[in-house]
């Protein structure tokens, strides 16, 4: 229980659809919306304790205290219901634009092989003892956050590895924690539009803050970010494959003969991991050299905190990440590859990957959310026309804007591109990819780029249950019926 001026809470809360009787109602003030605006409604349904940042218009029997931040108070008083449980547990963040869940992922399996219960929390969901549960926010709000460490307490878990976005850091998520080791992978533009970072600058700064709070920070030095995200960092360990002279500092970690594809056959990569304490060689289960880069930052965080060699080579030649680089297995010819590619960038890596591995038409399907990092759309049509053969157009989470507007800011890419490749166009992604499963041959290898391992579109406001996968199996099938 906590005591709020002369009442005792039981449960904390901030929507007020969620509100009870005993439950104190923390006004936050968001993007799209204003918790003051629901304290009435927080009160219908059994609330009488309210921190805001304002004065509320509640009947007399409403407890309503002001503070300057009501998510800070939010986050203190979450720690405080339950027992500062973060504080049990040894805090792995990992930040970056892209490899965040691949990495995080690989983290939480070498821990959990080497016998140190680690949960998970990120972008594929909230992951303690092999149960998986959503989250709203790849970092999820400070009161669910300690929530959610209690639960790992409880589990016996020692550690906890979670992915720390930019969001979390802009809006104080993950204020308060102290992180054990933290991660960089890379950092490029992105998540700038009105409803994020206003700039590059701001976004870059975001990112930073976690390692100004952390023991050790892991940082890629063949990153051009690298030397400002080490700034204020306490001790700081080094990974990479290219900048040997950055890498000489004693404990770096560094990915020599990279392979972009596996000798043994499977799709994946492979490399040596060598640091001064030795070496030992890695495979991946993702081609390409984006995929070498994850794996080493992940073996340098393991090695960081004391996990075996062997189990952190076991962990990276075993483990798949729901939605990155995922085959679907089918009994066509052609190969079918689910990723949660959605930036120019993370695209362009995605390509050039596939583009190794031998095929006879590389396609690409993929689109862009709508209303918002509209930024994206030109340099993702442009990049996929560069380097694919066939590209499908689509929507992905077009929200409230319409598809055929979103895949007109792609073509505009595509125009620009030193090559144009033929491409089709579908509002309706359900359509397009049947239409991709139906029009594959022999040795194609086709991209579904965007949705990863999300089960949803969202129309209209709504999360509407879309799988690729399925469409893909059950389209598949038919064909060899």
């Amino acid at each position: 229980m906590l005591l709020y001026g002369k009442s005792e809470i039981g449960a904390i809360c901030y929507d007020s659809r969620k509100a009870a009787p005993g439950a104190a109602f923390f006004c936050l003030v968001g993007v799209e919306a204003d918790g003051h605006d629901y304290a009435c409604k927080a009160y219908e349904n059994g609330c009488r304790v309210f921190v805001a940042e304002k004065p509320l218009e509640l009947p007399d029997d409403a407890e309503v205290y002001i503070v300057e931040d009501s998510r800070k108070a939010l986050g203190d008083a979450a720690a405080e219901l339950y027992s500062h449980a973060d504080k049990k547990l040894r805090l792995i963040g990992v930040t970056g634009t892209k490899g965040k869940t691949s990495v995080a992922t690989f983290i939480a399996e070498a821990l959990n092989r080497s016998g140190q219960k680690c949960g998970f929390i990120g972008t594929t969901g909230t992951i303690i003892d092999g149960a998986v549960l959503q989250n709203a926010n790849t970092t999820p709000e400070r009161a669910e956050l300690h929530r959610i460490f209690a639960e790992m307490v409880s589990h016996g878990c020692v550690f906890c590895v979670m992915e720390v976005s930019s969001q979390a850091e802009k809006t104080g998520r993950v204020d308060g924690l102290y992180f054990e080791a933290a991660a960089f992978t890379n950092l490029s533009p992105d998540h700038i539009s009105p409803h994020e970072h206003s700039s590059f600058e701001e976004y870059r700064t975001c990112k930073v803050r976690l390692f100004s709070r952390c023991g050790v920070a892991v940082i890629n030095a063949d990153d051009e970010n690298a030397p400002f995200m080490a700034e204020n960092a306490g001790d700081v360990v080094l990974y990479g494959v290219e900048n040997k002279s950055a890498l000489l500092k004693e404990g770096s970690f560094i990915a020599e003969n990279p392979k972009k594809e596996r000798a043994d056959g499977h799709l994946g990569a492979e490399f040596d991991c060598v640091y001064s304490d030795g070496s030992f060689h890695v495979k991946t289960t993702v081609p390409g050299r984006f995929s070498v880069y994850n794996a080493l930052c992940a073996a340098a965080v393991c090695r960081t905190v004391g996990v075996a060699e062997e189990f952190i080579a076991s962990a990276l030649d075993g483990c798949q990440v729901p939605g990155r680089f995922e085959e679907v297995k089918t009994p066509l010819n052609a190969r079918f590859i689910i990723d949660y590619a959605h930036n120019e960038v993370s695209l362009e890596s995605a390509l050039r990957a596939l583009k190794e591995l031998r095929h006879e038409r590389l396609i690409v399907l993929f689109g862009c959310i709508g209303g918002r990092a509209q930024m994206r759309r030109e340099p993702m049509g442009r990049i996929a026309a560069e380097l694919a053969d066939f590209l499908i157009l689509t929507s992905d989470n077009p929200d409230r804007e319409p598809p055929m507007q979103i895949i007109a800011g792609i073509e505009r890419g595509i125009v620009k591109a030193d090559r144009h490749p033929p491409y089709v166009r579908f509002a309706d992604r359900a359509d397009a990819v049947s239409y991709a499963v139906r029009m594959s041959r022999k040795w194609d290898i086709i991209l579904f780029a965007g949705k990863g391992h999300e089960d949803y579109q969202i129309i209209d406001g709504k999360h509407v249950h879309f799988s690729e996968r399925e469409i893909i199996e059950e389209k598949a099938l038919e064909l060899t019926k």
